[in-house]
């Protein structure tokens, strides 16, 4: 969106690895889906300014912790294809879907779940929810009683679907 996400700063050389928490300095998180650029702004040992844009990042999960529980946040586009629209996963979708499933298989099995879809409209967002649920409810060999859904109507920038473990 053309705004900085997060901001570092310093004098002399930068460090070998920054380590950061995928927040902001309000909280927010990074989103899947969402484009990120580096931008790097430096002085050269003569004094000269320069600025140089590094490769966009995009990542289509993101794993994070919240109040709730945790929450796997899956890039719509992905999902549901580039107009976020499908009521049906799309081959990388399945993919996306999978790694989801696999995660939880291996690190947090036994907590309930709760799948969230935020999309074009109410209705599309009922059949995308219903869509990633019966996945989950197949793939994890989950109870339907193990597993809820919810779903809102969200402009297009915030779309996304996200599976939260919720806390006991």
């Amino acid at each position: 969106e053309g705004k900085v996400f997060q901001h570092y700063e310093g004098s002399k050389n930068p460090p070998k690895e920054l380590l950061w928490s995928g927040q902001n300095d309000q909280g927010e998180w990074i989103q899947a889906g969402r484009a990120y650029s580096p931008v790097y702004m430096f002085t050269d040992p003569g004094g000269t300014p320069f600025t140089r844009v590094g490769t966009p990042l995009r990542y289509k999960g993101i794993v994070h912790q919240e109040r709730d529980g945790i929450h796997i946040t899956l890039d719509s586009a992905e999902l549901w294809g580039r107009a976020k629209a499908n009521q049906d996963l799309t081959t990388e979708g399945v993919a996306l879907m999978r790694s989801a499933a696999d995660l939880i298989k291996r690190r947090f099995t036994g907590l309930p779940l709760r799948v969230e879809a935020y999309a074009a409209s109410k209705e599309l967002a009922d059949r995308q929810a219903a869509a990633a649920s019966d996945y989950l409810l197949k793939e994890l060999m989950l109870l339907p009683q193990d597993l809820s859904t919810d779903s809102l109507r969200t402009p297009f920038s915030d779309q996304r679907t996200e599976i939260v473990l919720v806390n006991r």
